[in-house]
């Protein structure tokens, strides 16, 4: 249904699609409390299925595309590897940025690190041992290891968006 779609919304004048990868959905055994044993680097270890075919499709119409890169994650990508939002690992999360970096450079015209981070279906609220709201600074890792990342793959001088949250989050 994908080109009906796409050729029903261009119709309407879109020459712009934002996609939001999780990185969950693509992530060699992602349910694992183990981290694989491959270089996380390496794009050919990601399954990047319907991603791929969504992005050449815009590409196909000359339309620019704002990648979303987020959560949830990976279990062996978190700190306590119970979940797929509390605590995501930023170096982990490099490795994924550059992986994507190198796989989608010519398809993106703008990144974007984290959907609603302020939502708990992407990042779980968290605080510190004393208590204190510790998920702005968990953002801000996440935020620098990808723009790290993009650097590396040649994607630094991108336009790459930060803090996009929801209209409310939670309590």
């Amino acid at each position: 249904t994908r080109p009906g779609a796409m050729d029903k919304i261009g119709d309407l004048g879109v020459d712009r699609l934002r996609v939001i990868l999780t990185w969950n959905n693509v992530a060699p055994s992602p349910n694992a409390r183990t981290k694989p044993s491959v270089d996380l680097t390496d794009p050919s270890v990601y399954a990047w299925g319907e991603y791929d075919a969504l992005l050449a499709a815009a590409q196909e119409r000359g339309w620019e595309v704002l990648l979303t890169v987020s959560g949830p994650v990976p279990r062996w990508a978190t700190q306590t590897r119970r979940d797929h939002v509390t605590k995501p690992r930023p170096k982990e999360f490099e490795a994924f940025m550059t992986a994507v970096g190198r796989h989608y450079a010519d398809q993106v015209a703008i990144w974007s690190v984290w959907n609603e981070p302020n939502h708990p279906d992407f990042l779980r609220p968290q605080y510190d041992k004393r208590g204190r709201p510790a998920s702005g600074r968990i953002y801000r890792k996440l935020f620098l290891a990808a723009w790290k990342a993009l650097r590396a793959t040649g994607n630094g001088r991108d336009p790459l968006l930060m803090g996009e949250t929801a209209p409310r989050g939670t309590g």
